[in-house]
């Protein structure tokens, strides 16, 4: 049998590009932002994401603010980590090699 409702999308999938598309529109502080949302995702989702993007060099250290990279990251239609490969084996050469991954 099928699910009469199926779990929002934000609920199922990583957050990433949702925090950096919402830091990007300048919507204001992402948990905030989500937490308004239909059907909001849980904080852990959204505190996890801030630190994968942190960690990744998208966003200021604690402050949510994206990053010269974070813009960079924003305006190609990818996973942030797949976006970031992208540049940085653009950067050395490799764009081919990155490419086929």
């Amino acid at each position: 049998r099928l699910a009469t409702h199926t779990e929002a999308e934000m609920a199922r999938l990583p957050l990433e590009n949702v925090v950096m598309h919402v830091k990007a529109l300048r919507l204001g502080a992402a948990r905030s932002f989500l937490s308004r949302t239909p059907t909001p995702p849980p904080d852990t989702a959204i505190i996890s994401a801030l630190r994968a993007l942190e960690q990744l060099g998208a966003l200021e250290r604690g402050s949510e603010e994206l990053t010269l990279l974070g813009w960079q990251l924003t305006a190609i239609p990818l996973d942030p980590s797949h976006a970031k490969l992208l540049i940085v084996a653009s950067l050395l050469g490799a764009s081919e090699a990155a490419l086929t991954l």
